[in-house]
């Protein structure tokens, strides 16, 4: 298999160089990642100007640019890519906020240009040997189930406090939730931007609660978007 990484946190992430080591277990890596950190940038793409790319060995390329962008040259780039893969974020990704994501956009990106893909993520940095301990489970599971597919990503987060072995793996819905934002200071024409949502649930068949309970949660996602028909299909291929 010859895989695609790329992330949001930039090329020298320690949440990439690990996953980058798992991923070797299955087949060839190639790391096309940001120069620095693009959390939260979404989907967006450099447009009218060109892009710097650095070259650091054949498989390392680091672009001056957005994870979509980084998606776009290394599948135009790099020949036969079967997998492109997004992490590993040193924050969750969850609910509404799959939508800023860079991680998930990533995904996204390889998506619209048809590409299979999975975005990993965890609660911190302080979580990071939990890619050492669970990718290998997690990718096991997902080809096993044969869960790759054209018409979603896997958005996958790696719990939040202790791991669940009863239930290791679950599959789950996004969870949804309307947000109250606020200005938190405005002076000297700055300001802080602040939000208030609720975190605090326990249904595991959403992946806030899964995470919040110590399971790892896989959502299927489509263009950054919980789709219920493909979650169904899944649940039917699972049982």
């Amino acid at each position: 298999m010859r895989i695609m990484l790329t992330n949001d946190d930039g090329y020298q992430s320690d949440g990439l160089l690990r996953l980058r080591d798992e991923l070797k277990k299955y087949g060839e890596v190639f790391v096309v990642a940001p120069f620095d950190t693009q959390s939260a940038k979404s989907c967006a793409l450099t447009i009218k100007n060109p892009l710097e790319v650095d070259k650091f060995d054949d498989h390392t390329y680091i672009v001056n640019g957005t994870p979509a962008d980084c998606v776009i040259f290394g599948i135009s780039h790099i020949k036969k890519i079967d997998l492109v893969v997004s992490g590993c974020n040193n924050l969750p990704n969850l609910g509404v906020d799959t939508i800023y994501s860079g991680t998930c956009a990533a995904c996204t990106q390889a998506l619209i240009a048809g590409y299979k893909a999975i975005a990993f993520s965890c609660a911190g940095e302080e979580y990071f040997s939990q890619i050492n301990k669970f990718t290998k489970k997690v990718m096991d599971y997902v080809l096993k189930n044969q869960l790759l597919s054209l018409d979603y990503f896997i958005n996958v987060n790696f719990p939040q406090g202790k791991y669940r072995e009863d239930n290791g793996i679950l599959l789950t819905k996004l969870y949804y939730q309307r947000i109250k934002y606020s200005v938190g200071s405005y002076k000297n024409q700055l300001f802080d931007s602040l939000r208030k949502m609720d975190w605090k649930i326990k249904d595991t068949s959403y992946d806030v609660g899964a995470f919040n309970q110590g399971y790892i949660s896989l959502t299927p996602l489509a263009t950054s978007n919980f789709n219920l028909e493909i979650f169904r299909d899944i649940e039917r291929k699972l049982k």
